[in-house]
Formats: structure tokens, C-alpha cells, sequence
């Protein structure tokens, strides 16, 4: 394990925020896992996303049938970002299709919000319009029965300082309540470091928050990715996201591959007894390759059998880290 980097730049900035900062309210028996009780076995599902594939909503769920996926995270859709799961008769398609073929239902996930920003002013037009997807992806999450929505935190969501995080802190409260009271889990997605990702979950102060896995995500803000599991694993979602990468690029400041450092990461979460129950390719699909696709699958479930099969001489995989609304305005 590489020795813990100082925190990154926007960590000196947030320092003034530490204020709205409460104790971890780490994950309890009434939200044990993204799954709960729907989960009928122990194996670790192997999942897509929506947005790095040609496809989306209905139609991404019937081409996860037809690659033998067991989940997908699907995106709430709007400009930007692709059509609208929530448009009249969407919603009602991917859950009938969901149902005839098994796929599950991961969780939805606002990427809208990187283009309105977490971090707008309170009472400001662009916060209105942020509470707004909020409230659909919460309405289009409970509808088809996915246990976790994920706000992601980039561009103009990123938190710069310590007004943003106090803001991101703020409005991720508020919906990890609404999250809460529809038994749904919320996961946020960002580039934080392991302190500030715990500070965060401190302020947010829900037994409902979770904080998303990405190590590329994590390696992209100059931190280890083993270190960011060993210090925030009672706060992951169990759901992780993997994105490949060409292997010729490194993992950062560190030697080694990406491919190595992934595994690495992996290792961690089992020595950490984090209960991952889905791995997500979050790679770049897009440009169709049927082939590459293939391939990342193939990877993705090999992984995805460290997490199902018996436990290893290094450790157990054990516990800690669900009508929509009818208004079309989501800024």
C-alpha cells in the first residue's frame, strides 16, 4: 500500500467549511445494502450504465438482456445528457422490459446535474432547477423499484472550495431525507479525496448517503485508490463502477498499470469486507464495438467472482458501505 498523499488543493479551501460538519452516520440495518432484501443470493452482479452505450432506457435494458447482464444504471436523461427516462411512457417500458428479462434495475443516476451545478446559490434559478431533476430522479428511482440514485459532482457540480461544499453538503442532506423516506440509498459521485469524502458524509449526516467507487475517478484527483478504500470503506455503495482503460496509460503518480492498480483496488475492498454486490462497467462504449464490449464483460465478470466465490486466504467478503411526478421542467 503507497503511503497516503496530502489532501489535494481544494481540501485547503474546503478547510473553512468544517463547521457544517456532524458525526458519520455510517449505514444501519434499515439500509444495509443498495439491494436488501431483493437480493436473492450472495453473487456479485455484473452491471452496465446506460450512458456509455449507443443506447438508453428501454432500449438499453433490452440490449443488457440480450450481452447476458444481470443489472444497468440508467441515466435520468434531458439535454445534454440524451432522452428523458421519465417522458411519457419510458418509465412504464423499461420496467415491463426489466421484468420480462431480469435485468435489475441498479440505480438512476442525474448526470444533468453536471451542467446545472450541485454548487448554485441558494434560492438562485439554477438550484430550483437542480432540486427539480433531484426530484425526478427520486420519483423515476422508486417507480422502478432501483434501490440507489447517484449524483454525480463534475464540471459545473465539482466542489472548488469551501462555499461549494458547504452548498453540495446542504442540498445532498435534503436528499439523502427524501432518498430515506422512499427506502432508497443516495451515492454521490465525485473527485474528493478520502478525508474530504468522509467530511462530507459527516455533514451530509444520513444513514441513507453512500459515497460511489470509481478507482479511475479516484486516481484522476491524485489519490491512491487503495488508500481511498482503507479510510471510506464503511461509506461505499455497493455497487462499484470499473472503467478500462488503454493499458499503455498509467495509474497516476504511482508505478504500475491501470489493469494493476484496479486489481489492487479490488483486493482492497475484500480486505476491507466492503459487500460489493455489483460491478458496473463504466467504460466508453459508445462507438459500438461489439467486440471491445465483449471483451470489458468478459473481465468484468471474471472480477466479479472474487466477490461471489468462496472466500480467499485474504479475507471474507463481509458487511458495511426502490407514478413519478408529471412536470417536464428540469431547467
Amino acid at each position: 500500500m503507497t503511503a497516503q498523499r496530502p489532501a489535494p488543493p481544494v481540501g485547503n479551501r474546503i478547510a473553512a467549511a468544517g463547521g457544517v460538519v456532524a458525526g458519520v452516520v455510517h449505514p444501519t440495518s434499515a439500509a444495509e445494502g443498495a439491494f436488501g432484501s431483493r437480493a436473492p443470493s450472495a453473487d456479485c452482479l455484473v452491471g452496465m450504465v446506460d450512458w456509455r452505450i449507443r443506447e438508453s432506457g428501454p432500449a438499453a435494458v433490452r440490449r443488457s438482456a440480450r450481452l447476458g447482464v444481470d443489472g444497468i444504471q440508467l441515466d435520468l436523461g434531458g439535454p445534454g445528457t440524451g432522452p428523458r427516462l421519465d417522458a411519457p411512457g419510458r418509465l412504464d417500458a423499461v420496467r415491463e422490459i426489466a421484468e420480462s428479462t431480469g435485468v435489475r434495475l441498479l440505480a438512476v443516476c442525474a448526470n444533468r446535474l453536471n451542467d446545472i451545478g450541485l454548487t448554485a446559490r441558494a434560492g438562485s434559478r439554477d438550484a430550483a432547477r437542480v432540486q427539480r431533476v433531484l426530484d425526478r430522479l427520486l420519483d423515476a428511482a422508486h417507480f422502478l423499484g432501483a434501490p440507489l440514485v447517484i449524483v454525480p459532482g463534475f464540471r459545473r457540480s465539482a466542489i472548488g472550495g469551501p462555499e461549494h461544499f458547504a452548498r453540495t453538503a446542504a442540498v445532498l442532506r435534503e436528499a439523502a431525507r427524501a432518498a430515506e423516506a422512499r427506502n432508497l440509498l443516495l451515492g454521490s459521485m465525485n473527485r474528493l479525496d478520502a478525508r474530504w469524502s468522509t467530511l462530507l458524509a459527516k455533514a451530509v449526516g444520513s444513514a441513507a448517503f453512500r459515497l460511489m467507487l470509481n478507482p479511475a475517478n479516484v486516481t484522476a484527483s491524485g489519490t491512491c485508490p487503495v488508500d481511498f478504500v482503507g479510510e471510506t470503506a464503511g461509506l461505499l455503495a455497493d455497487q462499484v463502477a470499473l472503467k478500462e482503460v488503454p493499458p499503455d496509460v498509467r495509474a497516476g503518480p504511482e508505478p504500475g498499470s491501470v489493469t494493476d492498480r484496479l486489481d489492487d483496488t479490488l483486493d482492497a475492498l475484500r480486505a476491507q469486507r466492503v459487500p460489493v454486490r455489483a460491478l458496473v462497467s463504466e467504460t466508453d462504449h459508445r462507438d459500438g464495438d461489439p467486440i471491445r464490449l465483449a471483451h470489458d464483460l468478459d473481465r468484468l465478470r471474471r472480477r466479479a467472482r472474487l466477490f461471489t466465490a468462496a472466500p480467499s486466504p485474504r479475507t471474507t467478503p463481509g458487511g458495511g458501505a426502490v407514478h413519478p411526478s408529471s412536470s417536464q421542467a428540469d431547467g
